[in-house]
């Protein structure tokens, strides 16, 4: 369907079908309307050579003429007899006198004719009549030899044209669907190919197309007179109407096919033109302010009932009477409108935030209003849960925090107390001291904790970002917590990036949430489990992902995990603060990069992600 040879030939095929199959049809209504079919030709024949005789040798009358009064010069004579001559005629011409008993001029001895022509009286002194036959074996080269062996032909095969017709209009056929279907379709281009034809305004090739029709018609009625012109301009015009329609059928086609029939035409740019026109109007109206719009509105109205009003004829008052309706229709709509919207301000103002307005049917200012109005219901109710959800936070806090700061202070107490009551002589000294060391440890941890939690959720780190090598420095923080990794029954496997992953980051803030995501690693995964380091390039980030089993049920989500004092371990028995994933995502989310956590039944999944440089 694609091969440009096959469509060549398919045009050809179907422009000479058309030829063929158009002057077949032609001669067949031409014989028919002549009645060849019943009579065999006898009356075409006829009509045929009388139109001959009548246009292109009816001069044979006056050589006749001046031949037989004798009023002319030798040379003249001579001329004229050339004329009327067997090599330059087909016609058997002889004048005699009115009574028909003399012979004044005749330019043949004996023959067979086809057809005698009518008589004609050559008005002059002596009152001459002249008789005119056609020559049946057509010897010489004038209309009658070119124009009488084609009637006979035509007549000859007047059955044939119609199968003729048939065969044409099916070949015609065929190849019209075959370079239908092929047109737009182009080898080795996907989809529908334009060519530049193919992109002409349709207003344009079908006006050229109607000129191009007009020219033609108007240049063959100019030249089907001329001899020699008949033939050759039927071809030569009939051949190019046929090629204008196949480029005219083709293109149409295309467009079709490529959804751009409407489009590509001047009228539907002007329309679309029109229409960008009137939505910018509209645009710029509608940021005008209510009054404004209001006032422009009564304006165009009072100035259209200045006109009705100024003319004075009977027609333009009915006009200003039948306005009236729709005027009153309009402000009483405006008002229930605004009633609506009254409503829903006094239902928010009472405190019932889940009204709505139904803004339907409003107009823009009014609808724009009530969207407003309902945007400030659930703006009310969302502000009312994240008050009460940061109360609850709150509250939370201020439960976790007293529990991880009390649960060390007491250790302190008890065992300080345990030092006073036996002495640092008591055999149990020294391990009471450690545990004290440990606790202390751990209050100063949590207290630095939270002081760090507290500035990086405030933004008060100076970040000196800079390119940083993912790879580099997960397998410099890998090294440092591998061996404590193993201890803890954790196997680590890195799967650094393929590629350079470089990003713009702070390394020791980076490092430090690498720290803290490998600290949360050894405290809560699954001793005897693998844990998972990857680092690899999506989208133009660089994503690196902690993974690990958790070693308790998570029964929370990971969002919440990031909140601050939010632990894995609801009994709190470990040595997390609950503060190592908040601010591991407070400084992620400083350097300009994202932080998430993914909970996937015992499947622990922390992801960083940074613009990759």
């Amino acid at each position: 369907m694609k091969s440009r040879l096959a469509k060549i030939l398919a045009s050809v095929v179907l422009a000479l079908s058309l030829i063929v199959g158009t002057i077949a049809a032609v001669a067949g209504l031409v014989m028919e309307s002549n009645d060849v079919y019943n009579d065999g030709g006898i009356y075409f024949r006829e009509e045929v050579a009388e139109e001959l005789f009548q246009h292109e040798n009816g001069t044979a009358l006056t050589y006749a003429y001046r031949l037989s009064t004798g009023n002319i010069s030798d040379t003249q004579r001579a001329r004229y007899e050339a004329k009327l001559s067997r090599e330059n005629t087909n016609l058997a011409i002889e004048v005699v006198t009115e009574n028909g008993l003399e012979v004044i001029l005749t330019n043949y001895e004996t023959g067979a004719y086809l057809y005698e022509f009518e008589s004609y009286i050559l008005y002059n002194d002596m009152g001459l009549l002249l008789r005119a036959y056609l020559q049946k074996d057509l010897s010489a080269k004038d209309s009658f030899a070119y124009v009488m062996p084609i009637v006979d032909f035509f007549i000859a095969i007047r059955t044939t044209l119609i199968w003729i017709v048939i065969f044409c209009g099916l070949i015609a056929l065929s190849a019209l669907i075959f370079l239908l279907c092929a047109a737009g379709h182009r080898r080795g281009t996907e989809g529908i190919y334009r060519t530049w034809f193919d992109r002409v305004p349709l207003e344009i090739v079908v006006t050229a197309y109607f000129l191009m029709f007009w020219f033609t018609v108007q240049a063959f009625d100019s030249f089907r007179y001329q001899d020699g012109w008949t033939a050759v301009g039927i071809i030569s015009f009939g051949i190019l109407w046929v090629v204008l329609t196949i480029f005219a059928l083709l293109t149409l086609a295309v467009r079709l096919k490529s959804h751009t029939f409407l489009k590509n035409t001047l009228t539907w740019r002007l329309l679309k033109l029109i229409w960008r026109g009137v939505c910018l109007l509209g645009r710029v109206l509608g940021k005008l302010p209510l009054y404004w719009k209001t006032a422009l509105g009564f304006t165009f109205f009072s100035f259209f009932e200045f006109l009705a009003l100024a003319v004075g004829r009977p027609q333009m008052t009915a006009f200003w009477f039948l306005t009236r309706p729709f005027m009153i229709a309009f402000l009483i709509y405006a008002v229930l409108m605004l009633r609506r919207l009254q409503r829903a301000g006094e239902q928010l103002a009472s405190g019932n935030t889940d009204y709505k307005v139904d803004t339907t049917y409003m107009p823009p200012d009014f609808k724009r209003h009530g969207e407003n109005l309902n945007n400030l219901s659930d703006g009310l109710n969302h502000a009312v849960e994240e008050r009460m959800k940061s109360e609850r936070m709150k509250a939370e806090l201020i439960t976790n925090v007293s529990h991880d700061i009390k649960t060390p202070l007491t250790s302190i107490v008890s065992y300080v107390d345990l030092l006073k009551t036996g002495g640092l002589d008591s055999p149990d000294a020294p391990q009471y001291l450690e545990v004290l060391e440990q606790q202390s440890a751990r209050l100063k941890k949590l207290t630095e904790d939270l002081i760090e939690a507290s500035k990086a959720s405030s933004g008060c780190i100076a970040v000196n970002a800079e390119k940083t090598d993912v790879n580099v420095l997960l397998s410099q923080a890998l090294g440092e917590h591998e061996e404590t990794l193993r201890k803890a029954g954790i196997e680590p496997i890195l799967r650094p990036c393929e590629e350079t992953a470089v990003i713009f980051a702070d390394g020791r803030l980076l490092w430090r949430v690498f720290d803290n995501l490998f600290s949360n690693i050894r405290k809560y995964a699954q001793p005897g489990t693998r844990a998972y380091f990857t680092a690899e390039i999506r989208d133009g980030r660089v994503e690196i992902a902690f993974r690990n089993i958790s070693a308790v049920e998570l029964p929370v989500t990971g969002e919440e995990l990031t909140e601050r004092f939010v632990r894995g371990d609801a009994s709190r028995h470990t040595e997390g603060s609950g503060l190592g994933l908040s601010i591991a995502r407070s400084l992620t989310e400083l350097q300009g990069g994202t932080f998430g956590i993914t909970v996937d039944g015992d499947l622990f999944k922390a992801t960083v992600s940074f613009p990759r440089a």
